[in-house]
């Protein structure tokens, strides 16, 4: 019984990629329309995510920073007063700052 033949794979141009079809123009009377609403909420979202991806960037420096002063201090564990840091066995830091249990404290803040 013979095989069904198929298509070649798409072979990657010169630089690498694949030649994609060209958009199709958009149709008379079907317009990108404005939605204010969606616009503006659409807006804020990316405001806060493009934000978020800039912290995410910090915090793994910051993250990355802490982890070589445990290796290099020689510590496994970290612990003072509400702050404590543990470097797991795959070098990853776990950091957790407990909050006071009673209003009242030992008077330093």
């Amino acid at each position: 019984m013979a095989k069904a033949k198929t298509k070649p794979a798409k072979k990657p141009s010169k630089n690498g990629t694949v030649k994609r079809m060209e958009e199709q123009p958009q149709l008379p009377g079907a317009e990108d329309v404005k939605n204010p609403k969606v616009h503006g909420k659409a807006l804020a979202y990316a405001s806060v995510r493009d934000e978020r991806c800039k912290l995410s960037k910090e915090e793994d420096e910051a993250k990355t920073n802490l982890r070589e002063a445990m290796i290099e201090a020689g510590l496994t564990r970290y612990h003072y007063r509400e702050l404590t840091v543990d470097l797991t066995e795959k070098k990853d830091v776990k950091v957790k700052v407990e909050k006071a249990a009673t209003a009242e404290g030992d008077g330093e803040e």
